[in-house]
């Protein structure tokens, strides 16, 4: 599920209601905007299961997970402990785990004002330059938004 409505990106970008011709492409740049945040800073807005590749034992038996917020974490049918350090979430590796392995991690969404400002003005940009500019979205949006949330994971 979305976490932004096309009523709301409609709303945002003063859209009149009136006006449904855009509705496709918006909805298509809300999903865009999510999957981008997601890949791009490791924040996710949707609930759902993720996986993480674990290439090798984290030196401090910590592993940063790759995707924020989280609220479970398991390699298999094993649960691992959840810790967090300054606001992002770290599974704690058991000793006795075999590498390389795949980490499992539930991501419960939360409503996080600053995302869903982020995901409005991205969606806005996305729709604005559907096929009439040339010119890409600047790649640092999202490293911009993990600065203003002191937190960057991806």
């Amino acid at each position: 599920m979305a976490s932004i409505t096309v009523a709301q990106a409609r709303e945002y970008a003063r859209i009149p209601v009136s006006q449904t011709a855009d509705d496709n492409a918006i909805s298509y740049a809300i999903e865009a905007a999510e999957v981008e945040l997601e890949m791009r800073t490791g924040w996710c807005v949707n609930s759902g299961t993720r996986t993480q590749y674990v290439k090798e034992a984290p030196s401090d038996g910590l592993l940063l997970l790759s995707r924020q917020p989280a609220s479970a974490a398991a390699i298999g049918a094993t649960s691992l402990t959840l810790v967090e350090i300054d606001g992002l979430k770290y599974a704690e590796m058991p000793s006795s785990q075999t590498y390389p392995c795949t980490v499992t991690i539930t991501v419960t969404a939360t409503s996080n004002t600053l995302l869903k400002m982020a995901l409005l003005q991205r969606i806005v940009e996305l729709v604005s330059r559907r096929g009439d500019d040339t010119v890409a979205p600047a790649s640092a949006y999202w490293d911009n938004i993990c600065r203003m949330l002191g937190k960057g994971i991806g």
